[in-house]
Formats: structure tokens, sequence, C-alpha cells
């Protein structure tokens, strides 16, 4: 029987790594096809990964560790005394190993792992972050000046679905950011929904978005190359955090639907959101995203706009005391300006009217 390495697979389109979730069996354990070996956390969902042959199984990642795609994650081998090595082992000892949290934190801090290899054969953030405390090591390039550095605090690791949205925050921090807000009238909502029981604010706001954006496609646009990519059709995204972590799962062709089939869509997601039932092809070809806080009583916020999207609409709370609600835009400069914003949102109120 020969060696079996697994590398990491690429799961989602736009996945670039995922993230160790935890580990069902430790390393130099002996396994049998089909066992349980782990669970990798990628962009859109958890996946479990089984052992396709027995033998014995050999890793060194640790569990939140980050591993990118086609990279070795562990090894299940014939040979009980295997020695698995990766790039992080390089240079070390034979049988000492330096995890990629420990590691990033010994190049953070300047620290020679030489230092590291008397701890013992594995070497994790703990160890690494127990001898930083000890000798009161600064990161490497930071002076302590701050006025609060003699506040206690801790380093804390953000969670895999907080990563994940870091990583895709970071590929659009070229957006230059701008947004617009309106208000509307509450008795334009409430005149539809009498129509239309049973459809809520965010469904209705998202109807009117398909026959507006008809109007003005720059807002179904994005910067991609120093060329504006226009989509050719309308895929709505709609970002919902319900306790489960932010996702956006996304109605295609929504632009050929009527309110009630939108009224059906959201609700759909919204159970298989709760459920932990989404898939990975119902979270990507977003070109637009609705965010609705309404229901936590926010009035005006920031919405950031979407990788690969132009624009991005947040639908407020209905103010008692004004009688009105309001709707923000936030999007890129680069594609369209103020004034176009503006019309567009112009153009929603005069499409909620018709409905």
């Amino acid at each position: 029987m020969s060696d079996l390495i697994y590398n990491v697979l690429r799961e989602n389109p736009n996945d670039e790594f995922v993230i160790i979730g935890s580990w069902n069996l430790k390393s130099g354990a002996k396994v049998k096809t089909g066992d349980l070996i782990c669970t990798l956390e990628a962009t859109k969902n958890s996946y479990d990964v089984e052992a396709s042959q027995e033998g014995y199984l050999f890793y060194e990642a640790s569990e939140g560790d980050r591993v990118e795609v086609g990279e070795k994650l562990f090894a299940i081998s014939s040979d009980s005394q295997f020695t698995f090595s990766q790039e992080t082992s390089k240079g070390l000892t034979s049988g000492s190993v330096i995890t990629r949290k420990a590691q990033k934190i010994i190049t953070d801090y300047g620290l020679d792992e030489k230092i590291f290899l008397a701890l013992g054969s594995r070497v994790g953030e703990k160890e690494v972050r127990a001898y930083i405390e000890k000798k009161s090591i600064q990161p490497k390039g930071e002076k302590n000046q701050s006025s609060h550095s003699d506040v206690p605090f801790i380093d804390e690791e953000p969670s895999g679905t907080k990563s994940f949205e870091i990583h895709y925050l970071n590929q659009s921090k070229d957006v230059i950011y701008s947004k617009v807000t309106r208000e509307y009238s509450n008795e334009i909502f409430e005149n539809i929904q009498k129509k239309n029981p049973g459809s809520t604010l965010g469904e209705i706001i998202s109807f009117s978005l398909c026959l507006a954006i008809k109007k003005y496609p720059l807002v179904n646009t994005c910067f991609h190359h120093n060329k504006l990519r226009r989509y050719q059709e309308f895929n709505l995204g709609l970002a919902i955090n319900i306790g489960k972590g932010l996702k956006v799962p996304v109605i295609k062709n929504i632009s050929s639907m009527t309110l009630e089939d939108i009224s059906k869509s959201f609700k759909e997601l919204a159970m298989n959101y709760m459920r932990d039932e989404l898939k990975g092809a119902d979270l990507i070809g977003g070109t637009f995203t609705v965010t609705d806080l309404s229901s936590l009583g926010v009035k005006d916020f920031m919405p950031v706009v979407n990788k690969d999207q132009g624009a991005i609409l947040g639908i407020c709370a209905p103010s008692s005391f004004s009688k009105s609600f309001n709707l923000v835009l936030g999007f890129d400069h680069r594609v369209m300006d103020g004034m176009y914003a503006a019309q567009f949102l112009k153009e929603i109120e005069q499409v909620l009217k018709k409905i």
C-alpha cells in the first residue's frame, strides 16, 4: 500500500484557503477506510474529510490553523513511524514541529525559532505566547509607546467565519467608497403591504430593485481590472446574520420574479440558513447585495460593498416620529457618482408608488 497525501481541495470557486475546524483523530492514530479525519471550514460551508484507505494518520496543523488550497493537510501511511513533512517544519531538528499559528507569532515578534526547539516535539501558540509573556517581548518594529501600554489585553484569532470575511474585505479594500441616503414615506410601504399581505419591507424593496436597475444598469456593475464589468444578469445577494455567522445567499435572475416569488425565495433562504443547509452554489454569483437592519431599529449605517460588486443597498428601520424610513446606497465611486446614485434611489421611490 502506498502512502496517501491529502492536499486541500477547492470546494468553492473563490476559495484560497480553508480553516481546520476540528481533528477527529490524533496524529499517529490507526484509521480505517471511511473514518472521519477532520472537519474543514471553507468560505461558504463546512465539510468533513474521510479516510480513503487504512493506515496510520499523521498531520502537523492544529485546529484553527489556516491551510492554503493545494497544500498538504495530512498523510495516511502503512508505516507507523512515518514522518510528515511540511514547509513549516523546514530547518527544524528531526521530530520537532512548530504549528502555523506559532510560526506566525514567532515571525511577528522577530524571534529565533531555535529558542523553542527544546520545548518538546510540538510547539503551538500556547507555548510561544507563554514565552513572550514571560519575557515581556513586543512585536517586531513595535515600540511600547501607547498610553494604554499598562492595560492588560489578550490577542485572539478571529473565528473561522470572520477570517473569511476579513479575507474578502481585504480583497475589496481598493473600492473608492461613497454613500447616499434617501428618506421614503412609510405610507408607500404600507399601501403595498395592504395589496400583498405577508411581504416584508426587504422583499418589497428587493422587488422594486428589479425594475429600477433596468434604468440604472451601473448599479449592477463593478470595477474590474480598470474596466467596468456590467453584469448581464441581476443576481441579488441577501446579507443574513442571525446567530450563525454572516452569510450572503444569492437569488439568481431575480429580475424575472414576481413579488410573491421573491417573498418565497427570501423565506426559503432564511430557513436554509437557520438549518445550516445552504450549499456552496447558493452563495456565489451575486452582482448586488441588500442588507436589512430595520429589525434592529437602525436609522442609518454604512453598508460595505462586497467583492466583485459595485454597490450595496442598506434598509433602515421605519421611524414612528417622522413616519418614514431610509434607504442607503453604498457604492464604488469608480463605477458611478453621487448624482447617479441619488437618481437611482429616487427611481426606487417611483417604482414603489406604482406597485
